[in-house]
């Protein structure tokens, strides 16, 4: 298997689930669709298609439930939709801590905090395995779902999963777009 889909397998593995029977029904298909993956799939292609599928679609989700009356995040969403790049999730992470640091809610910084700090950690990986966008899009959406969804309700469980099943969802469409063998059991 690619470092970039080992590396992103374990972070989804080890984000905070609501219990280990979410994990393994959320990530059962990945599981099976990355087997193969190794001779036929390189880093650069999971990574790439993977963070345009996250840009474009999980970071603007994400940003319309944390922050539905913030202008900024809204255009800054609208830009994830459109453009899917590295320079739109930068923006949106820019947006979300200045809304957050404005409206003064402590879990919402601390959401913003940790996708800053994912950002950085990822920053460090990227320079070794040369997934900077993905790596960064993944990482910050994967460990923001759990501060995120804490700041937004109290209903943590069902909302992180729900967007840890959505990254889930994207990595497996891109095993499928670049036709791993394990992806053809997953029905």
């Amino acid at each position: 298997m690619s470092s970039a889909i080992s590396t992103y397998s374990l972070l989804i593995n080890d984000a905070s689930w609501s219990s280990p029977q979410a994990r393994a029904a959320g990530l059962r298909a990945f599981g099976v669709a990355y087997l193969g993956s190794a001779d036929t799939i390189t880093n650069e292609q999971f990574a790439s298609r993977l963070a345009e599928k996250t840009v474009r679609i999980l970071v603007p989700d994400l940003l319309r439930a944390i922050f539905p009356a913030e202008p900024r995040c809204l255009a800054a969403a609208a830009r994830c939709e459109h453009e899917g790049a590295h320079e739109a999730a930068v923006e949106a992470v820019e947006a979300a801590a200045e809304a957050a640091t404005r409206i003064r809610v402590p879990a919402m910084l601390e959401a913003v905090w940790s996708m800053g700090r994912a950002e950085a950690a990822v920053e460090e990986t990227a320079r070794i395995r040369g997934t900077w966008d993905a790596a960064v899009v993944v990482l910050m959406t994967v460990r923001t779902a759990t501060g995120a969804q804490r700041a937004l309700l109290m209903q943590k469980g069902a909302l992180t999963d729900y967007y840890l099943r959505l990254s889930a969802s994207l990595a497996l469409e891109v095993l499928r777009e670049l036709n791993s063998p394990g992806a053809a059991y997953v029905t």
